[in-house]
C-alpha cells in the first residue's frame, strides 16, 4: 500500500458510522460487521439502525442471506434456523429504540404477523414511516390501537385498505400530529372513506392507491378536501377515467399518477363490499 494512504479500517468510528448509515440492514448485519473490529464496532451504533427496511430480504433458510447471517452470529449465539422474527428482534435491539423507518417484508401473508407489529409498537416508539405486512382481517382490527403509540408517525403504507379504516384514521387524527402520507395497495375507497380522509387527515400531502377501486366522485372529494395534497397516485385502479376536470384539479401537484387506471375492467365489472373488491 502506498505510504500515507489511509485505509478504510483506520477511519474514526464516527466517520464509519456516517458511512454505514447508508447501508441496508442486510449489509449491516452480514457484511460490514465481518470486515474488521473497527467496522464491527461502528456497525453496532444505533445510528446505523434507524432505517429498518426488510422488504427485499430473502428470509428463506436456503437463501444466501440466511447463510451469511448464521455464520456471522455463530460464535455469539448459534441460530439453528433464521426466521423473520428472530432477525426483526436482532435489528430492533441494535436500534435501541431509535428506529424512525420500518418496512415489513413485502412477501405473502404469514412472513410477518400482528405479533411482530405489537413488538415494534413497544420497541420502536419514534417511528415516522411504517410499511405494514399483509395481515388478516382479524389482525387488522388491532392496528388502530397500535398506531396510536406512534406519535411521530408521518407515513403509513398498507397492503390493502383495512376493515377498520375509520377507526384507524380516527386514531391517527388524535395521536399522529405530523401525519402526511397514506398509501394502500388495494381496496375500495367509498364516498364515506373519502369524506373521512378529508375530515380526519385534511393536511394529507401524499395519497396513494394501487390495484384498487375509486370513482371520480371520491377522487374529487379527496383532491378538493385535502388542500395540502402534493402527490396523488391511483395506479392500475378501476372506477374512473382521467378527464379534463380531474386534470384541472391536479394542476400544480408535484406528482399526479394514474397510470393503468380505467373506468371498468374489460367486459366485466366489480363485485364489492365495504372492504374488498374483486375484478371479474
Amino acid at each position: 500500500m502506498e505510504e500515507g494512504r489511509r485505509r478504510w479500517e483506520d477511519l474514526e468510528t464516527d466517520c464509519l458510522v456516517k458511512v454505514f448509515e447508508r447501508l441496508g440492514v442486510e449489509d449491516l448485519a452480514a457484511g460490514a460487521s465481518l470486515v474488521c473490529r473497527s467496522w464491527r464496532r461502528a456497525s453496532l451504533s444505533p445510528e446505523c439502525w434507524k432505517i429498518l427496511d426488510f422488504q427485499r430480504i430473502d428470509f428463506m433458510p436456503w437463501g444466501s442471506f440466511a447463510s451469511r447471517f448464521k455464520n456471522q452470529m455463530k460464535a455469539a449465539s448459534p441460530l439453528p434456523r433464521l426466521s423473520f422474527r428472530s432477525f426483526l428482534e436482532f435489528a430492533v435491539r441494535r436500534s435501541q429504540r431509535s428506529a424512525v423507518e420500518l418496512a415489513f417484508p413485502s412477501g405473502c401473508m404469514g412472513m410477518a404477523n400482528i405479533d411482530d407489529v405489537v413488538h415494534i409498537a413497544d420497541e420502536c416508539p419514534r417511528l415516522e414511516v411504517l410499511v405494514l405486512p399483509k395481515l388478516s382481517p382479524e389482525e387488522e382490527e388491532r392496528v388502530p390501537g397500535l398506531v396510536a403509540k406512534w406519535s411521530h408517525l408521518r407515513c403509513l403504507e398498507m397492503a390493502r385498505k383495512p376493515c377498520c379504516f375509520l377507526e384507524l384514521l380516527t386514531q391517527i387524527s388524535f395521536n399522529c400530529r405530523s401525519f402526511e402520507a397514506l398509501k394502500m395497495s388495494s381496496g375500495w375507497i367509498s364516498k364515506e372513506d373519502a369524506l373521512t380522509i378529508t375530515s380526519l387527515v385534511p393536511r394529507l400531502k401524499h395519497f396513494g392507491l394501487s390495484n384498487g377501486y375509486i370513482c371520480k366522485e371520491e377522487m374529487m372529494v379527496i383532491l378538493e378536501g385535502c388542500k395540502e395534497l402534493r402527490i396523488f397516485e391511483a395506479v392500475n385502479c378501476i372506477g374512473f377515467a382521467v378527464d379534463e376536470e380531474i386534470e384541472k384539479k391536479a394542476l400544480g401537484m408535484e406528482l399526479f399518477d394514474c397510470r393503468g387506471s380505467k373506468l371498468y375492467y374489460g367486459v366485466g365489472w366489480i363485485e364489492s363490499d365495504e372492504d374488498y373488491i374483486e375484478v371479474l
